[in-house]
């Protein structure tokens, strides 16, 4: 199966090395190839090669003047489109640090062919001002969703692969004011990031995020309250009552329940098997309402407890008495962002934030 950094094919290098002759001619290509396919080129990840494309691109060029520079740039971008060429707005934050005006118009104008969104990091660092500012013009582009999705995704606070930006977390009023102009972006695009950046603040400024949701939900259309949950998602999973009843869910206090059941099929197993959870109740409710089911699990770890809320269903409650039910299957598989270890290990079935249902399970490797 392919790996993500293999994007950085022979293929991809000839094409590369074409654009730039064709733009260059007196471009030392055989020293470019030599620094690309130096030792270790095996073993770098996706990142990591994405470092090698950019630093081997400058050390093979005579004039690195970023004026000079970024016409070619711009040109090896016509040659195509996607993830791959990130080395591009990669050599922008590495080597335009000097000349901050030029390299944000630059990174502006590369967005579109691959992404800003890891670049702009190294200018939030350095230059926060100057670049936040620039970041907020993005965000009122008249015509290019790319860029104005740059000025969202280029400010989360917990962006994936990014490096962090040190203070970022804290300008939330900064980040408040991009995510207000972008929240109704009519491209769906945007909308995401804008939803994204929201559930990254959420981690850190829970009560900030749900008041401001609360302005948002005055009068909201489907778009807008697509991108609430969306953005809520984790406070959602945690069960906040006040996030619970900002999306139309009935308090747990508001629902009938009797004959809560909740059982497992088996008490012990071992690495690699299967335990299947079944769950019923009867409810009702005033009015016809919506609750939310999650299975919550206390997984023994190395040192400690860890708990993690896995969805299983969501469900019209009505005001008749009715039978609910369901059942989730769990693998005990080792992966990589999840390890088992040998203990009693704590299920529980929680309903619109509150656990209705509970029961362990011994595990052993």
């Amino acid at each position: 199966m392919a790996l993500v950094k293999d994007i950085y094919s022979e293929v991809f290098l000839e094409t590369i090395m074409s654009a730039i002759l064709e733009y260059d001619a007196t471009f030392n290509q055989a020293l470019f190839q030599q620094k690309i396919e130096a030792k270790g080129w095996e073993e770098l990840t996706l990142m990591g090669r994405v470092d090698r494309f950019s630093s081997a691109l400058y050390e093979s060029l005579e004039n690195k003047d970023l004026t000079v520079v970024g016409p070619l740039l711009l040109h090896i971008q016509e040659t195509g489109k996607g993830l791959a060429y990130i080395f591009l707005p990669d050599y922008v934050a590495k080597y335009g640090q000097n000349n901050v005006p030029v390299a944000l118009q630059l990174l502006e104008q590369l967005t579109s062919g691959s992404t800003g969104e890891f670049a702009i990091r190294a200018f939030l660092t350095n230059h926060y001002e100057e670049t936040m500012t620039k970041m907020k013009i993005w965000s009122q582009h008249p015509t290019d969703e790319h860029v104005r999705r740059l000025a969202s995704e280029g400010c989360r606070t917990r962006l994936p692969w990014a490096k962090k930006v040190p203070g970022l977390v804290d300008q939330t009023a900064d980040i408040i004011t991009i995510l207000k102009q972008l929240k109704d972006d009519e491209s769906l695009y945007v909308r995401k990031s804008v939803a994204n950046n929201i559930n990254d603040l959420s981690k850190d400024h829970p009560q900030l995020v749900i008041e401001l949701m609360g302005e948002w939900h005055s009068n909201a259309s489907a778009e807008i309250m697509w991108l609430i949950r969306k953005g809520l998602r984790t406070l959602l999973k945690e069960g906040q009552s006040d996030v619970l009843a900002l999306l139309d869910y009935a308090a747990a206090s508001d629902i009938t329940l009797t004959d809560v059941v909740f059982n497992v099929d088996r008490v012990a197993v071992s690495l690699g098997e299967t335990s299947t959870f079944t769950y019923s109740f009867d409810a009702l409710a005033s009015e016809k309402t919506t609750v939310r089911l999650l299975l919550e699990v206390d997984f023994v770890k190395k040192h400690g407890v860890s708990t993690k809320r896995f969805f299983l269903s969501e469900k019209k409650i009505t005001p008749l008495m009715k039978t609910y039910g369901g059942e989730k299957n769990y693998v005990w598989k080792n992966l990589t962002t999840r390890q088992h270890y040998t203990g009693t290990h704590v299920f529980r079935l929680v309903l619109n934030g509150e656990i209705i249902g509970e029961t362990t399970v011994d595990f052993s490797i």
